[in-house]
This record gives C-alpha cells, structure tokens and sequence, in this order.
C-alpha cells in the first residue's frame, strides 16, 4: 500500500507544470525587425540622405526624448526608426541641416505576441501632411 502511494504522489509531481513549462521557448524565436524606414526625395525622386542631407546621424527629438538615426549602410538613403525608440502620437523634430528641421508625429499600434512585438503604423504626418506608405513600412518624404 505504501509502495503505491509512493509511486502516485511522484507520477503527480511529474505530471504538474508550472507556468513557465507553458510559455513558449523565446530564445528558439528570431522575431523580424520592429521598425520602419523613412526617405527623403526631391520631386524628381532623387534620394536627399546621402547627397543633399550629409551626417553620420540625424537628431530625432520630442520634448522629452533625443534619438540619433544613422542612414542605413548600404542603403543610405534611408533611415531606420524602431518602434520602440519613439511614441506614439507624439510631435518630434527631425535635424535635416542645422537650418532645416521637419516635424513628424508617428501614430502607430505594438502588439505583444509571446515572443515578439508586432508594430503597424496607422499614420505618419510630415509636417501637418499625412504621408502614405510607399511599401510596408517605407515612407516617401518628399521636399520640393
């Protein structure tokens, strides 16, 4: 009887999971890049990032937030803004050239899977204009 109820109290004890047997292994996930890409273009679609625009980086500030954005090697016409780097619903200034400051404001959604964070952005306005996506996630901002 006892040898019985030895064998039961163990077989329960290895059937129980604890929450961290249920969460998925996060560290077997490669979670695609959570970001978005603006460009700037004159009218004739030539690329400015690179030719007009020359920095190592580019200021990107709120009131109370300061990020610096490096043109994208290899493709350095485009700059790189992950999600997580700003907020949404918020204006900020983005430094072209000393003289030159554009304002933006990102309206976006993150969604937290187990593993990853999915964002999508609803709108981009660029100075007072809203900006259609050209592609997923690349933004076409255009200065005359």
């Amino acid at each position: 009887m006892k040898r019985a109820l030895l064998v039961l109290i163990i077989a329960l004890v290895f059937s129980c999971e604890g929450e961290e047997d249920r969460s998925p292994d996060c560290s077997a996930v490669l979670c695609p890049a959570d970001q978005f890409y603006l460009t700037y273009r004159n009218i004739v679609g030539d690329t400015l990032i690179g030719t007009t625009y020359i920095q190592d980086s580019f200021k990107l500030s709120s009131p109370s937030s300061v990020i610096y954005i490096k043109p994208i090697p290899g493709n350095e016409g485009n700059l790189a803004i992950f999600y997580h780097q700003v907020e949404t619903d918020l204006d900020y200034s983005l430094a072209l050239s000393a003289n030159e400051i554009d304002t933006l404001n990102f309206k976006f959604l993150s969604i937290s899977s187990n593993c990853c964070v999915d964002s999508s952005m609803s709108e981009l306005i660029y100075n007072n204009a809203p900006i259609p996506a050209e592609s997923e996630g690349l933004y076409v901002l255009t200065k005359e």
